[in-house]
Order: C-alpha cells, then structure tokens, then sequence
C-alpha cells in the first residue's frame, strides 16, 4: 500500500463519485497514497501492520480522515492575520519538539508548510511561527500524530499553557 520512498511532488487525491462509491478499503488504499509523503516509512510500516490487525478497518478510517485534512489544508497567505484564530491542520512530534502545520504553499511540493513550532519543557515553553518542511522533519524521526483534529492555535496554547 505504501512505498518505501519519499516524493516531494503534490499527489493527486482521487474524489469519490456519485456514479462510482468506493468501498472503505479501496479509498483507503487510494489515500495511502495521497498520505504517503507526509508520513515516515517506519510510521507507514507501522499503518501498513494495523491494517492486518483486528483494528484494520478504524485504520482505513483514520487513513481517509487524514488524506481529508490535508486536501484541506489552508494554501498561504489564506490565513495571514488570523493570529490565534489560525487553524492548525496537522501536528509532528519528535521528543519535546512539536510541529503544528498552519499552511502549505500552493504548487508541486507537499514539503513546503508554515505552522507553529514549540519546544516543550518543564520550565519553559515557547511557540514560534516559521516555515517548515515536512520532508525534514521525517528525515529526522518526526512522526505525524494520527488522531489529531485540526483546531485553532488558540486552543493549542489552551492546551500547553502557552503565552
């Protein structure tokens, strides 16, 4: 389902029809796909594996809810001057280190995001806005959170205590 190489070029996600519904396993083979390119190889093993296991057809659902959120991802500047009201697509985390991805850039390249990055500690934690690349952050051990839900940066700051 999943290949064992990385591309940085837009995947095209495939639509379901009126005249052709797609069975849950044949959208979420589809979506792998699509998803691929924003998760590790190790945490697409890992997917690939849970789809074996008796809890196979919540992974094709979480596969599909996923691929849904990225094709809805906010393409930059659409969010410019939302502050906090901003919505977070997605979230990475590797350690105390995470990743919240706000928008991606219109074009070819899923790699090329912007979202907030927080060190958490237990003295101190800071929230800063940059450019991100997604290909980096899984070459590096990043790991997307699979049962994240967008939500504004409000709630995120709610969430860790974040000023």
């Amino acid at each position: 389902m999943f290949k064992n190489h990385k591309t940085v070029e837009r995947v095209q996600h495939t639509a379901n029809t009126e005249f052709h519904p797609k069975t849950l396993a044949v959208r979420a083979a589809q979506d792998a796909i699509f998803i691929a390119p924003y998760i590790s190889n190790s945490q697409a093993r890992d997917i690939a594996n849970s789809l074996q296991g008796e809890h196979g057809a919540a992974m094709m659902k979480r596969i599909v809810a996923i691929a849904s959120v990225i094709e809805s991802i906010a393409i930059s500047p659409e969010q410019t001057g939302l502050n906090d009201n901003t919505t977070v697509y997605l979230h990475y985390q590797l350690h105390n280190w995470h990743w919240y991805i706000t928008e991606r850039m219109d074009g070819g390249r899923v790699d090329q995001a912007f979202g907030y990055v927080m060190l958490a500690t237990d003295r101190q934690r800071g929230l800063e806005f940059k450019p991100v690349s997604i290909i980096e952050l899984l070459a590096h051990g990043c790991v997307l959170d699979l049962n994240f839900s967008p939500q504004s940066v409000h709630t995120i700051k709610q969430s860790n205590i974040v000023h």
